[in-house]
């Protein structure tokens, strides 16, 4: 793994990690499961697809961009597949347990998807993909790999547009 990755995967899972304690329901639930209980897993596609609208947006009436999303959508694909994929309630420690075996999968499709182009309208296709795809097909796991790669993708193209004011402390934990 490159600094960057480090960088990267350090970044989400504060993002996780704070976003667990903030959003706690008890030790092993959050309401984002009590969502998901409520309206379906798929609500969370419209929350990846949601932050990359975001950061099109921010491109396109030149506002600055926030750095967070990228991240946001690396996790909520991440929750996503803990959901789908381990266990439904997603707790701090679940999270824990499988987050280094998740990422070594985003940075194997990662290599697998340099310089192809990476727009928002990539992470809509992929949601749908994941709608589409019966849950036992293998190639639909992969597609929340895809996910979190292509977030990370798509960081480093636009890294060099963040100021200190876009990153937030907390994520420099």
């Amino acid at each position: 793994m490159n600094e960057q990755q480090e960088r990267f995967m350090r970044a989400c899972e504060s993002q996780w990690l704070v976003g667990g304690e903030r959003y706690a329901l008890s030790e092993d639930k959050e309401w984002t499961d009590l969502v998901c209980e409520v309206v379906g897993n798929q609500w969370i596609g419209g929350n990846i697809i949601k932050y990359a609208g975001e950061i099109r947006n921010s491109k396109r009436f030149g506002e600055r961009i926030i750095e967070v999303n990228f991240f946001k959508i690396a996790v909520y694909a991440y929750i996503w597949w803990l959901k789908e994929y381990r266990h439904p309630t997603t707790g701090v420690e679940l999270k824990k347990e499988h987050w280094p075996s998740f990422m070594e999968k985003c940075w194997e499709r990662e290599r697998l998807l340099v310089g192809r182009e990476i727009t928002a309208e990539v992470f809509i296709q992929l949601v749908q993909w994941i709608l589409k795809e019966e849950k036992s097909s293998p190639s639909r796991e992969v597609l929340f790999f895809t996910i979190v790669a292509r977030a990370y993708q798509w960081w480093r193209q636009e890294a060099g547009n963040f100021t200190d004011r876009d990153r937030g402390e907390e994520f420099e934990k």
